[in-house]
């Protein structure tokens, strides 16, 4: 063994360059062929959306006296828009409506991603 033939071995493993295969999809001749095609794999996809009038934290005391009848007050005033959460996070504002004698939620407003209200901010 040569010294050359040691310090290979030693040095660790040799890195290479990965190579991928050509999918066919190319942007410049449809800037848009590539969020299209990306979009159409998840339109299927379904997402927990939630109405949430309000919110409340209570001690375990408060509720285990809950019961038939108890009225728990939240943070939100009457009124006010409520929001609508999509996987968790506010993706709009509206407001209670009732439709074919089911609760329903109208929507009023709907919010800008906060990635994008962060841009707004500064002014980018």
């Amino acid at each position: 063994m040569t010294p050359t033939d040691r310090f290979r071995r030693e040095a660790g493993p040799v890195i290479k360059k990965a190579v991928f295969p050509d999918f066919g999809i190319h942007p410049a001749g449809d800037p848009l062929a590539m969020i299209r095609t990306g979009l159409s794999h998840v339109l299927d996809v379904e997402m927990e959306l939630t109405a949430q009038i309000g919110e409340r934290t209570m001690p375990v005391r408060e509720v285990l006296a809950l019961g038939a009848g108890s009225v728990i007050r939240l943070d939100r005033p009457a009124g006010e828009p409520l929001s609508v959460l999509l996987n968790g996070r506010v993706f709009a504002r509206g407001e209670v409506v009732v439709h074919n004698d089911t609760l329903a939620v109208r929507i009023t407003q709907v919010e800008k991603p906060a990635r994008l209200k962060g841009a707004e901010e500064h002014g980018q």
